[in-house]
């Protein structure tokens, strides 16, 4: 079975060629439904061919609350796009504290819930990176929010963080190669 990891910025143009060549599961990483969030979590977006709202240039880079409108539109078009088309898809969402929790990402459940997303995996945050001064989220903080979650849209928690989920069946110790 052929499945794609995406952060959904050109899902839209690419949606119905991921169906006609055979992928049939798609990974969305959404993190936010808000803009202003996004700006937070996304440093800047690198815009290729034309968006719905508006004609950018090939290679633009779009930072602040700009790239993150046109990340987001991206998103939940290719995410309908991809639900419409037939195509499974799964949401994957990193639990950021102080940007994204608070009962953001049960919005962003309710969201997808009504795109048609089959199923939510809500991780912790690793600190890396621009984010390297946040702590990671409690185990705690973890589960609440998937049981948050889990009222609205169904939760995926095998997730390891080792990307065995774009590997193979996660929880088993041998993988197809």
């Amino acid at each position: 079975m052929l499945c794609l990891s995406t952060n959904g910025l050109l899902l839209p143009k690419y949606a119905g060629w991921l169906q006609d060549i055979g992928v049939r599961t798609i990974t969305v990483t959404l993190n936010t439904i808000e803009p202003s969030i996004g700006e937070k979590i996304y440093a800047y977006v690198r815009c290729y061919g034309r968006n719905s709202s508006s004609f950018l240039i090939d290679g633009e880079v779009l930072k602040g609350i700009e790239g993150a409108k046109v990340l987001l539109e991206n998103q939940l078009t290719g995410i309908e796009e991809a639900v419409r088309l037939g195509l499974v898809v799964k949401v994957n969402s990193i639990l950021i504290p102080g940007i994204n929790d608070n009962g953001h990402l049960e919005k962003v459940a309710m969201i997808v819930k009504k795109l048609g997303v089959y199923i939510q995996n809500i991780t912790p945050l690793i600190p890396l990176g621009k984010f390297k001064h946040l702590e990671a989220p409690s185990c705690d903080e973890l589960r609440r929010t998937r049981l948050q979650c889990e009222q609205i849209i169904k939760q995926f928690r095998l997730c390891k963080q080792c990307r065995a989920d774009s590997v193979g069946i996660p929880g088993r110790e041998h993988y197809m190669r």
